[in-house]
């Protein structure tokens, strides 16, 4: 079974993420901060250092060992995914994000995040099941179905593609995925995120 979920989908667990609180409030963010941030892993986001500028620039924890790039990814922090990032970050350390204070390992960090996922949906009968790597999948989908190329899209999440030797010429352009992933969360209202 396919684990993407609908624009209507996101949005409500956008709105949902302002009225919720604790433990709860912080895993509908985190599920956010993955789908604003092209579908970025949890490993990712618990190791990924801190951002130069408005870039995040990470290596894919699950490949980059196995490519001669070591899996370098850029993501772009936009407008809307900022308040999240904001109440996320960690000032002073190594890592960009805070998950480490509170939990020992991206695992740890991840089934956290998903439990707190479940009890959010508790009673809600009309909240279908979802778990954080619904977020990546989530964002290729809507992003192809507003009409970003399936390779955009492929980079985007930093796989590596068919076109491999075209990789061996061409230059990383990482502004064409920061204008991709605004197309895409411009589809959303993010207004209630503060």
């Amino acid at each position: 079974k396919r684990r993407n979920k609908s624009q209507d989908f996101i949005q409500m667990v956008i709105d949902e993420s302002a009225k919720a609180k604790g433990a709860e409030k912080f895993a509908l963010e985190v599920f956010l901060l993955s789908f604003a941030l092209e579908g970025m892993n949890l490993a990712d986001l618990y190791t990924c250092k801190p951002a130069k500028g408005r870039w995040l620039v990470y290596n894919r924890k699950k490949t980059r060992g196995r490519r001669a790039d070591e899996a370098e990814h850029h993501v772009y922090i936009t407008d809307e995914i900022m308040p999240i990032v904001e109440r996320m970050r960690d000032g002073g350390s190594e890592y960009m994000f805070s998950f480490h204070n509170r939990y020992k390992d991206y695992h740890t960090f991840t089934v956290n995040a998903n439990n707190a996922i479940r009890r959010w949906r508790g009673g809600k009968d009309d909240v279908e099941h979802f778990t954080m790597y619904a977020a990546r999948h989530s964002f290729a989908s809507i992003a192809r179905r507003v009409g970003i190329e399936k390779a955009t899209i492929d980079e985007m999440l930093c796989h590596v593609g068919n076109l491999r030797m075209a990789d061996v010429y061409i230059e990383p352009d990482w502004e064409i995925h920061r204008k991709a992933n605004e197309k895409l969360l411009s589809m959303f209202d993010w207004s209630v995120i503060k």
